[in-house]
């Protein structure tokens, strides 16, 4: 059985600073990153990362593409039906059903 290790007050309280420091510091660079990105989008010789880029400020600026799922449910009645019969019918809803996904794709 493993035994969780105690770490003394003294340890934490360095850690908790250590942590601090680091946070401070990407905050003081958070700007310049930015303006490099910005720079990118703008600048890069590569279409991807000037994409990229594009988006990763948009992204950050809350204009981040709404993620779309959507649940179907269907109800059929099965009695009475054999295999073949269900294959037929799981067949042509799976087609129907990627026919209407596609279309939704197409349509944005």
């Amino acid at each position: 059985m493993d035994e969780k290790e105690i770490i003394p007050l003294e340890k934490m309280g360095l850690e908790l600073k250590r942590r601090e420091r680091i946070i401070s510091y990407l905050e003081e660079k958070a700007e310049d990153a930015s303006s490099i990105v910005y720079d990118l989008a703008r600048e890069a010789e590569s279409e991807q990362v000037r994409l990229s880029a594009a988006k990763d400020i948009l992204d950050r600026a809350g204009f981040k593409p709404v993620e779309r799922s959507q649940n179907v449910t269907l109800e059929i009645d099965l009695r009475g039906k054999t295999n073949p019969e269900l294959e037929e019918i799981r067949h042509k809803y799976e087609e129907e059903l990627r026919n209407k996904f596609i279309q939704q794709i197409k349509d944005g």
